[in-house]
């Protein structure tokens, strides 16, 4: 499965079972140099309802360890489980729905814009509040030795915030990475509502990506840690030493 325009790997891997299956593979770092391609995948829920034969195409691509960012919930209404494949849990609850939700029980009828702002502070919440999971992600990208890849549900938001942080660990250019992020409008297909009656403006809202809600996380880092080196050392433990071990694992020589 090659890109027939340019040779590469295709980066999207056209699962139907799992439709936003992404390479990282690929994207160029501000000194020049390539991801490795078939070494770090985002990708929405793997379940173990995945099609046998698209089951078969991870086992192609060599996949050793899947990182599972779902909360306990999600997790248990769809397992994932694939064989021969270790699934590692680290879980990042979800907020959107239950902040939907509680709109409602205050009287509310959330709007667009409702919508929106919940989207950002969620994205704000994952840098403030979860940084231990996102801790535990890098770590086993730096142990590692076989590909890799990590999803949430719908594979946009808990997994394109991810997707950022490592992109960003390797010294991609923000832009780069912000073009990454909104490949999942293209990729991801909606699902069924998760609140009945929820008007279909919000919807689109919350099942979709947008720049300002990973620039709402960038700006978290930027504002109160200083910019995203000192973040990525004073949270997820990535000073030089690590950083560097990471750029020699899963960038081209």
């Amino acid at each position: 499965m090659t890109n027939v325009n340019t040779g590469a790997p295709a980066r999207h891997l056209a699962l139907a079972g799992a439709p936003n299956f992404r390479d990282l593979g690929g994207y160029v770092t501000a000194s020049g140099k390539h991801l490795r391609w078939r070494q770090i995948f985002r990708t929405n829920a793997l379940g173990s309802d995945l099609p046998a034969h698209e089951q078969s195409v991870l086992r192609e691509i060599g996949l050793g360890t899947v990182c599972d960012l779902r909360g306990v919930a999600e997790r248990e209404h769809r397992p994932t489980q694939l064989a021969g494949v270790r699934v590692l849990h680290l879980p990042i609850e979800p907020s959107i729905v239950a902040r939907l939700q509680d709109a409602y029980a205050e009287g509310q009828t959330p709007t667009a814009d409702f919508a929106r702002e919940a989207m950002m502070q969620s994205y704000r919440n994952l840098v403030l509040r979860w940084s231990p999971v996102l801790r535990e992600m890098f770590q086993v990208l730096l142990a590692t030795e076989h590909p890799l890849a990590f999803h949430c549900t719908a594979g946009k938001d808990r997994t394109g915030l991810v997707a950022a942080l490592i992109l960003s660990a390797l010294d991609v250019p923000r832009a780069t990475v912000l073009q990454d992020y909104l490949l999942s409008q293209q990729y991801w297909r909606e699902t069924p509502r998760a609140i009945p009656g929820i008007p279909a403006e919000v919807f689109q809202v919350v099942n979709g990506v947008d720049a300002e809600f990973l620039c709402a996380a960038f700006d978290v880092i930027d504002t109160v840690y200083g910019g995203m080196a000192p973040y990525l050392q004073m949270q997820l433990g990535l000073g030089a030493a690590e950083c560097n071990a990471l750029r020699r694992r899963y960038l081209e020589s």
